[in-house]
């Protein structure tokens, strides 16, 4: 296996003085094969009609990448570069300060210098600025898209030779069986089933359970999906999933159909639509969880034979009773569900009658919901933004549009999220409203964030190359992040960068390390998940404490799909134990990200 180290440093080459601009260039960090740094770029005077960027490298630099310009030339021998602005930032005013992140490839034991220059765009321009001599590749026309793509055509990360398309061409040779870990996270979501579950089944070991859910009034609250590795239903996270496995057919769907995947993919996102649907109880009301935190979780053992009182707690439209984050997110699930299964079930405009109401209750009846300590909530501006921007996509009606634009003015949700998650769906709003309006501010609202993923971005990297955003449930992060980035790269935004971004991260997941961290794939997967059902032998063995939460083996039944937790630091230090729910506990939102992110990297290698 490869493993991958980064080597922090700074090597400031040169800074250099025009009539129009103070510019510097340094490296940061000397990563596999790569370097990474920024060039900084401070204008001295307005620049109206654009500026052209010159780099000049003491040694060939391949691959080359510099973030928010366009390639104009290089020359031959791959030593001088002539960059241009973009759309998004041609007019500068006096004293702008631009920080353009590059890359390239250089490897870590061969030394070089670079310098720069800067001028505004002038006609005619300088010869040393102008368009290539010598027969130099072209990369595009100048001022025209929005990124730099990579230019020499050696591969890295699975990226295809220079000049075949993106997601076509040769099949290239696939390191990890992506088909069979889109099979198995998909099949997690079966494991998780609440309900009358049937007959016909791929897991054996799950029977029909919790079939007295219901409302105090007797509403059928049956179904669903049990949250983690206790028996909790939580609408926040099933909408968040069946949202993310929905968004992910929708750009995908040629990829689930090739993989023979998409029934199974549309299964698991009606499963968890029905249940919301009976969720919403009435025009104003929405069931936002079922099961009482400490009964459940006193309780271990297998959800068939559980006995303890579940409570259901009920949003509504009195003041008190409001939670618009619930609501709205359920919106948005079921907008972007009525999109995916449209071809397959004829539930389209009964979803979307859902989403209306329940948007409006979310909208109107504003509210932070009562979270009972769990899933607690930050603000419910990105979730009317979220459901707003998906009922525009599923109606195409004007107003919801309006709405997700007022609401991301409102909430002021061009900020930086600390993540991509059912707590803050910020980023995903910027790259849905970039998708349907191509407006620079979502574009670079959301590359503001997602950049300082990468590497020599703000979020630290593993000794091995996990992206290491928090201890409590890492891969969470890692798998959410690859998949809103890969989103972002359909739309156009950084390609290339975000697509090897996601690929290192879900390679990282499936075995880049020297372990798999999704159960039941490929080698030294995780043993024993903190996962009551699992945890149980076959009837009618006993299952409880003593004899399934102690027990020193692996769990008897393989938890197949579910994305433990992770590492727990910088190290990747990381414990098989079934006690330790920070780094080996499973949950639907774990997955959540992870099912659409292996469709678009199977897709890089189709």
């Amino acid at each position: 296996m490869l493993l991958v180290t980064l080597l922090a440093i700074t090597v400031l080459f040169g800074k250099s003085q025009s009539q129009d601009f103070d510019s510097s260039v340094q490296v940061t960090i000397r990563w596999k094969e790569q370097f990474i740094g920024w060039v900084d770029i401070t204008a001295l005077h307005d620049v109206d009609d654009g500026w052209r960027l010159k780099l000049n490298f003491t040694k060939p630099v391949k691959n080359l990448v510099v973030f928010d310009t366009v390639l104009v030339s290089v020359n031959d021998n791959y030593t001088q570069y002539v960059l241009a602005n973009t759309p998004h930032n041609d007019k500068l005013s006096v004293g702008t300060k631009l920080r353009l992140l590059m890359f390239g490839d250089m490897k870590k034991d061969i030394s070089f210098d670079a310098d720069c220059s800067v001028i505004a765009f002038v006609a005619p321009l300088p010869p040393e600025f102008a368009s290539p001599t010598l027969g130099a590749p072209m990369m595009g026309e100048p001022m025209g898209e929005p990124f730099a793509e990579p230019l020499f055509a050696e591969p890295l990360l699975g990226e295809p030779l220079l000049g075949e398309p993106m997601m076509g061409g040769p099949i290239q040779l696939q390191p990890y069986d992506y088909a069979e870990a889109m099979r198995l996270s998909i099949l997690f979501y079966e494991i998780q089933r609440s309900g009358d579950i049937p007959l016909i089944r791929n897991i054996s070991w799950r029977y029909c359970s919790a079939m007295d859910d219901k409302t105090t009034k007797g509403e059928d609250l049956t179904g669903g999906y049990y949250d983690a590795g206790d028996f909790l239903k939580f609408s926040v996270t099933i909408a968040y999933a069946a949202s993310l496995m929905s968004w992910g057919y929708i750009t995908y769907p040629d990829v689930y159909k090739d993989k023979g995947l998409d029934k199974d993919l549309l299964t698991a996102i009606k499963w968890g639509t029905d249940y919301l649907v009976k969720c919403h109880i009435d025009t104003d009301e929405f069931v936002y969880q079922v099961g009482n935190a400490g009964a459940d979780h006193a309780y271990w053992g297998r959800p068939e034979e559980m006995t303890m009182d579940r409570p259901a707690y009920i949003i509504g439209r009195q003041p008190g009773r409001r939670g618009s984050e619930p609501t709205a997110l359920a919106a948005a699930a079921l907008a972007s569900a009525s999109i995916a299964l449209k071809d397959e079930y004829p539930c389209g405009e009964k979803m979307v009658s859902h989403a209306r109401e329940l948007y409006d209750l979310a909208n109107k009846y504003r509210g932070i919901y009562q979270d009972n300590g769990y899933y607690v909530s930050n603000g419910f501006g990105d979730e009317l933004c979220f459901a707003a921007i998906w009922l525009y996509i599923a109606t195409e009606e004007e107003q919801y549009l309006q709405d997700a634009k007022d609401h991301f003015v409102e909430f002021n949700l061009q900020g930086r999220p600390y993540a991509f998650s059912w707590a803050d769906l910020r980023s995903g709003c910027q790259v849905l409203l970039y998708k349907v309006t191509k407006d620079s501010i979502y574009y670079e609202s959301f590359t503001n964030f997602l950049d300082n993923w990468l590497p020599g971005g703000g979020i630290p990297y593993t000794d091995k190359g996990l992206v290491f955003r928090d201890f409590w449930g890492s891969l969470r992060y890692a798998a959410a992040a690859s998949w809103i980035a890969l989103a972002a790269a359909e739309e156009g935004i950084r390609p290339t960068a975000y697509r090897r971004f996601a690929e290192s991260q879900i390679h990282y997941i499936l075995g880049e390390s020297g372990r798999s961290f999704l159960v039941g794939y490929g080698e030294n997967y995780p043993l024993h998940p903190h996962h009551r059902s699992s945890s149980c032998p076959d009837l009618p063995a006993s299952c409880g404490w003593g004899d399934g939460f102690v027990n020193p083996g692996p769990n008897p039944k393989t938890c197949y799909g579910a994305l433990v937790g992770g590492p727990r630091d910088l190290h990747d230090t990381y414990t098989d134990s079934r006690s330790n729910y920070y780094e080996n506990e499973v949950a639907l939102d774990y997955n959540a990200g992870l099912v659409p992110a292996l469709a678009g990297i199977a897709k890089l290698y189709s």
